[in-house]
């Protein structure tokens, strides 16, 4: 008995397995046109920037009060 539970659940994580691939593949196809735009967009605006080689900072940007006063 204890062997049937054991191929039981082999097989439950094989297609558990599976189906995790197959949605996660089916999502990259998906959303495959749309990321391409936008690093079009991206290489377009800024061709030398690169937002991997950017170091992650704790503050955030600073911008200047559109009104011109501090």
């Amino acid at each position: 008995m204890g062997e049937e539970k054991s191929k039981s659940g082999i097989k439950t994580a094989t297609v558990v397995a599976g189906a995790i691939a197959f949605a996660w593949w089916t999502i990259e196809i998906a959303c495959k046109p749309f990321l391409n735009r936008a690093r079009d967009a991206i290489a377009k605006s800024e061709p030398d920037y690169d937002p991997d080689d950017e170091e992650k900072s704790v503050d955030p940007p600073k911008t200047e009060n559109s009104s011109g006063t501090k």
